[in-house]
């Protein structure tokens, strides 16, 4: 059986639906999966799958200020993902990865989560293409004829 990532964890502890600090979360991988993690790295690995900038799963996970630390929890429409989906939405590439195009699909109570801005396909197309991208190329640059020196007068 392959051992579960950080990520993978975090996100199991989280699926209980639970309010829940880096602490917290520290102490129920020790005692599920018989790991340390530090506190410092749960929190970290918090930051980013909380992040909608960097993964889709942060939509549906809710950070609270608590005295001087964040509280965790995800949304009650998205515990009926598995830990497999939901891991699936924190990763950009993969092919056969469920997406959150599929999520809302499935879900249809998750769409409140993901701001309007954000374009969700429900056909299950491929994402449309960054502009970057969808630029058309320039021509390719010629070298320019060597510039001569005028002849001095």
């Amino acid at each position: 059986m392959k051992e579960k990532s950080t990520a993978q964890m975090v996100i199991a502890a989280l699926m209980s639906g639970k309010n829940l600090n880096s602490k917290d979360i520290s102490d129920i991988i020790l005692e599920k999966e018989s790991r340390l993690i530090k506190v410092q790295d749960v929190a970290s690995m918090l930051a980013k799958i909380s992040n909608t900038g960097r993964c889709d799963l942060g939509f549906f996970i809710k950070r609270a200020k608590k005295g001087s630390s964040f509280s965790y929890n995800i949304v009650k429409e998205a515990l009926g993902l598995t830990e497999k989906e939901a891991y699936d939405l924190t990763l950009k590439v993969g092919r056969g990865r469920y997406t959150l195009e599929q999520a809302v699909a499935d879900f249809p109570r998750l769409g409140k989560h993901v701001p309007s801005g954000r374009k969700v396909k429900f056909e299950g197309k491929a994402a449309s293409k960054t502009k970057a991208a969808s630029k058309p190329k320039a021509a390719p640059k010629t070298k320019a004829a060597p510039k001569t020196k005028a002849a001095p007068k």
